[in-house]
């Protein structure tokens, strides 16, 4: 790795180093504030902090594992508690976008003909039902095929032309646009998906919950995955500026799909684990689980770039997973690399969470020899900070250790006469 590529993980671990800085102290604030929610809060820390007290070393993993296992439902909840103010204000915003994107793409007429055709769901989202007048004449049922149509084919249009807007721009601007529009993103997928489900059902009761919840989750992780992707774009192009992004729809669908069944197989994997018996039975299904992120990450750049001009075949593939260059001539952490990588995402947060509560354990024994046993969990929030202050002091010395490597690399590049970039790129042309 050159120079450039230590400077860019350095400022990634300071980065990272200063959020657990930031968010240690904002615990360690809230542990001095007294009201009803902070209680609540300090309760449900401190459980927390008492289960990982009480797991003995080799079963915290499995305790962790259940842990993340029941996590699933929270996320539903989480969704479920965001103010419908919030959700309206954005459903609300997405007749604008597909006029503005129908305006660039095709012009003024057929801009006004999306808005109008999409300003049902103005209403809807308002009211929440169909407008009062149809449904004291009796003619709300008449306009519940019309109105699912609205409902699939604005969801389906916005979030499509708006990815089209994105994907010309440059690597870094779609990363952010992409974050930015998130929540847009979600509300136009979730259109597409619960809409259906909403209009047929209006004034009912839902008879598929699990479905809808099912939906839900979905348009969670495509958002989700369409975000991560152009950001491990952007990450690709800052580490080799010169390389091919492959910055396009095809690859953006490819790595979606890949990366949602590498999620629901790791979840799967690891309920199936906890289900049987024997001393090696999640280290053998961390194992697995890895294995499938690695066949899923080959997938993924091999049908993101499949019949194009930039096709791979599946050996050029299993080089660049190995940070290989496609040609295996010399390394490099390419677009290609990180964009392929996505897939080891949940195994990675599921180890981290493991070593987050390794850490955490190991952070209650200097604190049972300073001030005895039974206070090990009476202040839980200000225990949290200093777990969190832990890790921005590992993040700290990654950060000065990867500033040696940089003035290391400077030195070598130095003594050769020849940046690395351009090494690399002699090796590309060869």
């Amino acid at each position: 790795m050159n120079a450039d590529t230590f400077f860019l993980i350095k400022v990634v671990c300071a980065i990272i180093g200063s959020l657990f800085g930031l968010t240690g102290a904002l615990f360690t604030f809230l542990d001095t504030a007294e009201n009803e929610k902070t209680e609540k809060t300090q309760a449900w820390f401190r459980g927390k902090w008492e289960a990982i007290n009480k797991s003995r070393w080799l079963s915290l993993p499995e305790n962790t594992t259940r842990w993340l296992l029941s996590s699933k439902n929270s996320l539903l909840k989480l969704e479920k508690q965001v103010p419908p103010r919030f959700l309206n204000l954005i459903g609300l915003t997405i007749p604008f976008l597909l006029f503005a994107s129908c305006f660039i793409y095709w012009g003024m007429k057929i801009a006004f003909l999306a808005f109008i055709i999409s300003a049902p769901i103005i209403s809807f989202i308002i009211l929440g039902r169909f407008p009062l007048i149809f449904v004291q004449m009796g003619l709300a049922k008449l306009f519940v095929i019309p109105l699912l149509a609205v409902f699939i084919i604005t969801g389906l249009l916005t979030t499509f032309l708006w990815l089209q807007i994105i994907l010309h721009q440059n690597p870094n601007s779609a990363a952010i646009v992409m974050s930015l529009l998130a929540p847009v993103f979600w509300m136009a997928i979730s259109l597409l998906l619960l809409g259906p489900i909403h209009v047929y059902t209006f004034g009912e009761k839902r008879k598929k919950k699990e479905l809808e919840d099912f939906l839900i989750y979905l348009s969670i992780g495509v958002v989700g995955g369409l975000t991560i992707t152009l950001w491990a774009m952007a990450i690709g192009h800052l580490v080799e500026p010169s390389a091919y992004v492959p910055q396009t729809l095809q690859m953006l669908i490819s790595n979606v799909i890949f990366d949602g069944l590498t999620m629901a197989i790791t979840f799967a994997i690891l309920s199936k684990a906890l289900s049987k018996d024997g001393l090696f039975r999640l280290p053998i299904g961390i194992l697995l689980d890895i294995v499938v992120a690695g066949v899923f990450a080959i997938c993924s750049l091999y049908f993101g770039l499949i019949f194009t001009d930039k096709a791979l075949s599946l050996q050029e593939t299993f080089h660049v997973l190995f940070a290989r260059s496609a040609d295996n001539t010399y390394w490099g952490l390419s677009p290609y690399f990180w964009v392929m990588h996505t897939t080891f995402i949940p195994t990675l947060l599921y180890l981290s969470l493991i070593l987050f509560c390794w850490i955490a354990k190991a952070l209650l024994i200097p604190v049972k020899w300073f001030f005895g046993l039974g206070q090990e969990n009476k202040n839980p929030l200000k225990l949290t900070g200093l777990l969190l202050g832990v890790f921005a002091a590992i993040f700290g010395g990654l950060y000065v250790g990867f500033g040696l490597l940089q003035e290391r690399a400077k030195e070598i590049e130095h003594k050769q006469g020849t940046p690395a970039v351009v090494e690399n790129n002699a090796n590309k042309s060869t």
